[in-house]
């Protein structure tokens, strides 16, 4: 599923509570990633241990960087 937000106040989005909530509550790995740099600008905690990272160690990174592999091109 894709679900856009809008990049006025996008890290406001992110970090409202309704949304960290939302996202924290799914039982599913879940990475939000600007659609240009390919950045991870988001990740909860399921994603987190799956792949093996702390709470703000990857956020920035390209998710290619990140999944360590050439395949990931989101």
């Amino acid at each position: 599923m894709t679900i856009t937000l809008g990049s006025d106040d996008l890290d406001s989005a992110l970090n409202h509570p309704m949304v960290r909530g939302l996202l924290e509550s799914i039982s599913d790995g879940v990475l939000v990633i600007d659609a240009k740099s390919r950045n991870i600008l988001k990740m909860n905690a399921t994603a987190r241990q799956l792949l093996g990272y702390g709470e703000a160690e990857v956020m920035s990174c390209q998710c290619r960087k990140a999944m360590n592999s050439p395949a990931c091109t989101l």
